[in-house]
């Protein structure tokens, strides 16, 4: 569903529901760690707990997800626990695309030819603290919406710096930066006091695009 406006009796009902919600995930998580445990599978075992997308859930005024990438929508869990990780917590930048790359390496197997994203193994082992240095976000709708052309299309491009977001078909578009603007309420796009800031984030979004080229299997080019 399309993000909108709530009124604060949904806000409630919502919060209710949330709340229930986390508690469920809280004791199924509990249950299956306790079931490996009593197996004896810990020292033998990886757990990933993360989402595909969050929920603006009241983020400037609205709820749902679709069609905005505030960093309530796109900001979501990666938790991983187990065999090869040491006790800590990171801000490094990583994609959804890194979590099969990372399911594959820790279970030693190599990864398939094409294969998107790489693994978070260097810093589960306390090598490194950094992973990417910028993360692609990529929305395709079947769907129109108010003030956006039908099927509506976006990329967006994360970074330490800040974060833009194309609509395909139109003209405008959103540039918030983190250093003075980390809640996002200021879109810079078009501002030509940051112009040089809007062309390196177009021209990076443009180069992760390339990057994650879906080159399939087999090869059909040649070095």
């Amino acid at each position: 569903m399309c993000a909108f406006a709530a009124t604060e009796a949904q806000y409630r009902e919502a919060l209710i529901a949330e709340v229930g919600l986390i508690a469920m995930i809280d004791e199924a998580v509990g249950e299956m760690m306790a079931a490996i445990e009593r197996a004896g599978l810990a020292d033998q075992t990886s757990v990933i707990f993360t989402a595909d997308h969050g929920d603006l859930f009241g983020d400037h005024g609205l709820v749902l997800k679709h069609h905005v990438h505030y960093r309530s929508a796109t900001r979501v869990p990666l938790v991983i626990a187990g065999a090869g990780s040491q006790p800590q917590r990171s801000d490094a930048l990583v994609s959804n695309a890194d979590v099969v790359p990372t399911i594959l390496d820790l279970a030693a197997v190599q990864p398939f030819r094409g294969i998107q994203g790489r693994s978070v193994q260097p810093i589960l082992a306390g090598e490194t603290a950094t992973h990417r240095d910028a993360v692609l976000v990529e929305e395709d709708q079947p769907f129109g919406v108010g003030g956006l052309q039908a099927p509506v299309r976006m990329r967006t491009l994360i970074t330490d710096e800040g974060r833009m977001t194309r609509y395909h078909g139109e003209s405008f578009g959103e540039l918030y930066l983190s250093t003075d603007d980390p809640d996002e309420e200021h879109n810079r796009f078009a501002d030509p006091t940051v112009d040089a800031v809007e062309r390196g984030f177009r021209d990076r979004l443009f180069d992760e695009m390339l990057t994650l080229a879906d080159e399939g299997a087999r090869m059909f080019h040649g070095a």
